[in-house]
């Protein structure tokens, strides 16, 4: 479920959806391409050229512009966040926490409203804020009835790392919006933040999300899901490498194998059911070349509580 060697690094996060929403008219920028386009454009091209002439990765590196020297190999092996071999969701309202993160109305990932004003997503989910928006409360991307929102902030985690090598840690990010969404308690509402500590190994989950249903290819129109299956760090660390996974992540497997979140869905909801009420148990990060046997890795979103509160996305309750 995750992208080759060559074209991962591209997909992260850059790739444009063949399948992408589209702004209506009236939203629309009046120029005809942006420079944001064109840049995903150049880069797209030159992937291309490079993967089809079988060039050494650190060129890859070089033509795209990037700092080569923040690149290692795992970093351009690994892709986000997709949803293969899961169901088209159905009912609207299911997921009402899940949100659209999109530029100039193409969508970029995935996103989960923890109140009002905030959402989060993933840390390499950031984009330029020119064009930046959040769509809220549908399921179809292309002619959904949505809530919009200019992201006004966006607030990094100050220990991210985008090195793959030692798991990519802390790759989590908060938005800002620039006024609070509607909540209807029906097609929009937040999810609850776990407390730390909180574990859902043997609770019922679900990852959701418009990323492709199959590699290579746009982003799915409609909001998937799948069921997933939280495991041990443990198990984790013994199906994928010691090294890159730390008490701040957790991993998921489906029960038989046959979906998985990839590109496209990365920093979308992992949400899980404990007592009755819904929490973010994760946010989607990173998984193995899009692999059915391998377990997809997520930001243990209560290990980061405390600082959601301190940047001011949580306050009262879910701060003592």
């Amino acid at each position: 479920m995750y992208c080759n060697l060559l074209c991962g690094f591209v997909l992260l996060c850059f790739s444009t959806s063949v399948l992408g929403a589209r702004l209506p008219s009236d939203r629309r920028p009046s120029h005809h391409v942006t420079d944001i386009e064109k840049k995903i454009a150049n880069w797209r091209e030159a992937a291309g050229t490079l993967r089809n002439a079988g060039s050494d990765l650190r060129v890859m590196a070089r033509e795209l512009g990037l700092d080569e020297s923040q690149l290692d190999e795992a970093s351009l092996k690994r892709a986000l966040a997709y949803i293969i071999g899961g169901q088209k969701v159905e009912a609207m309202g299911k997921y009402p926490w899940q949100c659209s993160l999109q530029v100039w109305g193409s969508h970029r990932c995935g996103c989960s409203l923890i109140a009002p004003g905030w959402a989060v997503t993933a840390h390499h989910c950031e984009l330029p804020l020119p064009g930046q928006e959040i769509a809220f409360g549908s399921l179809d991307l292309w002619d959904g009835e949505w809530q919009w929102r200019k992201v006004e902030k966006q607030i990094k985690h100050p220990q991210f790392s985008w090195n793959l090598t030692i798991g990519m840690p802390n790759d989590i990010m908060l938005l800002k919006l620039d006024s609070p969404v509607d909540l209807d308690g029906q097609n929009v509402a937040t999810i609850q933040v776990p407390p730390k500590g909180m574990d859902f190994v043997g609770s019922e989950c679900h990852v959701s999300g418009w990323g492709a249903t199959k590699f290579p290819a746009g982003a799915s129109r409609f909001l998937k899901e799948s069921p997933m299956k939280v495991i041990s760090n443990e198990e984790c660390i013994s199906k994928i490498d010691a090294l890159s996974i730390r008490g701040t992540q957790l991993c998921t497997e489906e029960e038989n194998l046959t979906a998985a979140p990839c590109q496209g869905d990365s920093g979308g909801p992992l949400a899980c059911k404990v007592g009755g009420a819904w929490y973010l148990a994760g946010v989607v990060s990173w998984g193995d070349d899009c692999a059915l046997n391998l377990p997809s890795v997520f930001t243990r979103t209560s290990e980061y509580t405390d600082w959601m509160c301190e940047n001011g996305a949580l306050s009262g309750d879910d701060c003592t």
